[in-house]
């Protein structure tokens, strides 16, 4: 996987630097990052060349190759249930890389380590993840599953409450849903276009949602993301 952006390397370099196979960079870029020119994976080419690797021109004059995230399967959900943290999320069909990336790294932020996605029709871990991330979606631990309804089960037997993002739902900040702040929750957040499915809704122990400005019809996925992971967040 091809990563760009002098920001996202840099902390790269800074968290995991094993992962990083090799680093491409025109002009001075490299400069920046207190390397050794001399290094065997550092590799100087043309920002023709640079342009070429990355796919684009927006590249900042460097770019890494590294070995992509390590996925992690429903069995290994299963293995793992007791060791995920207290707040953990699953996206219902995110399909936008960035979003993807922006709720990872807001989870991060929050002291939340595991995030769930489906294995089809879904987002993936791509360099646009790993850019809006800042890198950071590195740190995280990312379940795929084929099944949602039966994710959102297994996690019921383990004593964890369902709490699904829904315009409709009670308000974020409301007595009713300060109670369940420091208690186990799965987080739920829906797609893009339209939110959770019927089915995932119906699972949801309860619906959260923000109130806001009634003139505007809702928040942008990894917005709204953040906002609720900062009401339960893994302390």
């Amino acid at each position: 996987m091809i990563i760009y952006g002098i920001n996202t390397i840099k902390e790269l370099l800074k968290t995991k630097p094993k992962i990083i196979k090799k680093i491409f960079y025109s002009g001075s870029r490299i400069e920046n990052l207190n390397l050794r020119k001399d290094i065997s994976f550092v590799k100087k080419v043309s920002k023709k060349e640079l342009n070429e690797i990355t796919g684009n021109d927006d590249n900042q004059g460097i770019a890494i190759l590294v070995k992509k995230p390590d996925l992690l399967n429903y069995d290994s959900l299963k293995k793992n249930i007791n060791n995920l943290g207290r707040v953990v999320v699953i996206l219902d069909h995110i399909m936008d890389t960035h979003n993807l990336g922006a709720i990872i790294r807001s989870g991060l932020f929050f002291g939340i380590k595991t995030f769930i996605i489906p294995n089809k029709r879904a987002a993936a871990i791509s360099p646009g993840s790993v850019k809006s991330s800042s890198g950071l979606i590195f740190n995280s631990d990312i379940y795929t599953v084929s099944n949602i309804i039966n994710t959102i089960n297994l996690f019921k037997e383990n004593d964890y409450w369902v709490i699904g993002a829904d315009l409709f739902g009670e308000d974020l900040y409301s007595e009713k849903v300060g109670k369940y702040e420091n208690m186990k929750t799965l987080l739920v957040f829906g797609s893009e276009g339209k939110g959770l499915s019927k089915l995932v809704k119906d699972n949801c122990d309860f619906p959260i949602s923000i109130k806001g400005n009634k003139n505007i019809d809702s928040l942008n996925v990894s917005v709204a993301a953040g906002i609720i992971m900062s009401r339960f967040r893994d302390k």
